[in-house]
């Protein structure tokens, strides 16, 4: 058994799926970057692509109704590590509330 997540709003993604529920309550979700539902990128500022990557998991974990505390691993693949660590003190914000272990790769 398994089920297809995609929130009503986002558009049908094209090659992929946002997220698979499968028996035994073990969901996957696609890698997810910082565009909203319209497969649009709003701002190429670092931090605001962050919080819609991470907004799309919380939407995306809505459709089964999972939460961020259920996520068992999250890895982070950034382009620049740069500007990653130059803006470390506004990501771990926005890690905190949604108690993820997060690993940079």
């Amino acid at each position: 058994m398994w089920n297809v997540l995609q929130p009503a709003h986002w558009a049908n993604p094209k090659g992929y799926s946002n997220g698979i529920e499968t028996r035994g309550r073990q969901i996957f979700l696609a890698g997810m970057v910082g565009w909203n539902g319209d497969c649009q990128f709003l701002s190429d500022d670092f931090i605001a692509q962050c919080r819609q990557a991470l907004q799309n998991i919380v939407d995306t974990l809505a459709c089964a109704d999972a939460k961020p505390q259920h996520i068992v691993r999250l890895i982070w693949y950034v382009k620049d590590k740069k500007e990653y660590l130059r803006s470390e003190e506004h990501t771990s914000e926005l890690q905190s509330p949604m108690y993820l272990v997060c690993r940079l790769l």
